[in-house]
This record gives structure tokens, sequence and C-alpha cells, in this order.
């Protein structure tokens, strides 16, 4: 009678944990990560951001994830991690390095293709689809994702935002994007960011907050700033992204 209600019990929690996991989507990744976000050990890894849109605690661990959707298996997310629990509205960074010397918690044994690929996320049976997306060909260090986040609409992002909610400063335009504009040093470190000619610009964190217009300068105080991603939108069209890493 203990070994039956015991099998009973195990069925009803996989079943729970496939029915909650239904609410996790893939959001964004990135299939050639030059400059955007470094892991854990310092290194610029390919990367796909994972987003619960529901109103419960999901446990991803146990699911799998691949790159090949006719091998659903290709890597398991480890079980039994507190990290691996993604609260409502919440977001999970996992790193395509297929690095095996890392072994880190969201490490995966595969890369991301920027010619062109997919991305699967299996339930705990190692069959079941939860969310797919097969992708065209990518450009470094421009993610592709959902915009608003969870949702059916898939647009390329000038601003990439891993581990955030996907801003409203997203541009689809890929013919648009470049930067002639040259800023320096970056990453900022030292308080201020030079640009290689005078310009005027509103700026914005990385999620989308207006921090203020500047017009006709050459250097900008970033003193005070958190550090994390700023983006610049010049009044000439031009995008410039920075990191402030300083004190």
């Amino acid at each position: 009678m203990k070994n039956w209600c015991f099998i009973i019990l195990t069925v009803a929690a996989f079943s729970t944990k496939s029915i909650f996991a239904q609410t996790v989507k893939i959001n964004e990744f990135m299939a050639s990560n030059s400059t955007t976000i470094a892991d854990p050990y310092g290194d610029y890894e390919d990367w796909i951001e994972l987003y619960n849109y529901g109103t419960d605690t999901v446990d991803v661990g146990g699911l799998f994830i691949t790159d090949k959707l006719d091998q659903p298996m290709r890597h398991r997310i480890p079980a039994g991690y507190e990290e691996t629990k993604i609260p409502p509205q919440g977001f999970l960074l996992l790193w395509a390095s297929n690095d095996t010397l890392k072994n880190g918690l969201f490490d995966l044994d595969f890369r991301l293709s920027m010619s062109g690929e997919a991305v699967g996320l299996f339930a705990l049976d190692g069959a079941t689809p939860i969310d797919t997306i097969v992708f065209g060909q990518q450009v470094t260090d421009i993610s592709y994702g959902r915009y608003p986040d969870g949702s059916d609409n898939w647009v390329f992002f000038n601003f990439p935002t891993p581990g955030t909610s996907n801003s409203i400063l997203n541009v689809e335009n890929l013919n648009g994007f470049n930067e002639p504009i040259v800023a320096y040093p970056n990453p900022v470190t030292d308080g201020s960011i030079s640009f290689s000619e005078k310009i005027s610009f509103n700026m914005y964190d990385a999620q989308g907050k207006f921090m203020g217009t500047y017009t006709d300068i050459l250097k900008l105080n970033t003193k005070g700033l958190r550090n994390g991603y700023y983006f610049i939108k010049t009044y000439c069209g031009q995008n410039i992204k920075f990191m402030h890493i300083g004190h």
C-alpha cells in the first residue's frame, strides 16, 4: 500500500510541475555575444533568457533545453536548487557556452548558431514541448526576443536586456543600426565618458527609464550612475550603448 501511495504522489508532483512550467517562455536570446554581457567567469557566451509570465513561482530544474528540436534531451537543467526557481514575472539567464570545464549551474551543453537554428524548452519527460522558437540569421550583440515579455511578437533588440524586462527602446530595423560616433572609455570606470564629436542626445537606463537630455557635449559626467548598461539616442538617429562599472 505504501508503494502505491509513493507512486501516486510522484505522478502528482510530476504533473503539477509540468502544468506550472507551461507559464515559462523563451523570452530573449543572443546567438553571438561579443560585448553585451559576461558570464560569471568573465566570458562572453551566447545566452538564453527564460521568463515566467504566470502568477506562481516555477521551478525549471529537471526540464530540458536544446538547440535541436529533434534532440529534446540535449541538456537537462539541474534539479534541486533554489536558483532554478523563477518567481512570477521573473527571469532566468542560461549560458549557451558548451564549456564542460565550467560546469556551472546554468551552463548549457551547446552553443547557438548565428546563421540560424532553434531553441526548445521541454518538460520533465524530455518529449513534451513547453516552448520552441526557430530563428534565422542573427547579428553580433543584437538579441532576438519577445516584445512585450511573453508575447507572440518577436523583434530584434539593438539594446538587449538579459535578465530584465524587454525595453521599449528596442529597435527592430537592423539597417539603421550603427555607431559611427565613438564613445570611450567603454566600459566607463573613471566617472566620465567622452565622444569623438559633439553630440546631443537623450539617455536611458537598461529598463528604458529616461535619464536626461544633453546638448552639444564632448564628455558626459557619469558620477552618481548605478553600475549597469545605459543607452544614448542621439538627435541624428545614432544609438550608443555603454556600461558603467565605476565606483
